[in-house]
């Protein structure tokens, strides 16, 4: 997720069909009154990464390294963290 709170609720059905809410608590109860699913919406999407760059990651911090070495890949420990990658 992006880090920021939602600014709105989808609500939607598997047949296209979807309602947005501005409050957390109307979207809940019309999602479970039409038995819909729920999504936070964003002012920007969320930042994620593809497979093949996960796994570039963690092929790089797989890699046996000296102590100097691993305080230069905590960045990529943190990006993988904070993207819940």
């Amino acid at each position: 997720m992006s880090g920021e709170a939602p600014v709105a609720w989808r609500v939607f059905d598997t047949d296209g069909s979807e309602a947005v809410y501005s409050l957390e608590e109307q979207a809940r109860a019309a999602a479970y009154e039409m038995n819909w699913s729920i999504e936070p919406l964003y002012r920007s999407p969320a930042l994620t990464l593809t497979d093949e760059e996960r796994e570039a990651i963690e092929w790089c911090l797989s890699l046996p390294m000296l102590d100097r070495d691993a305080v230069r890949m905590m960045p990529l420990r943190s990006l993988l963290k904070r993207l819940n990658a």
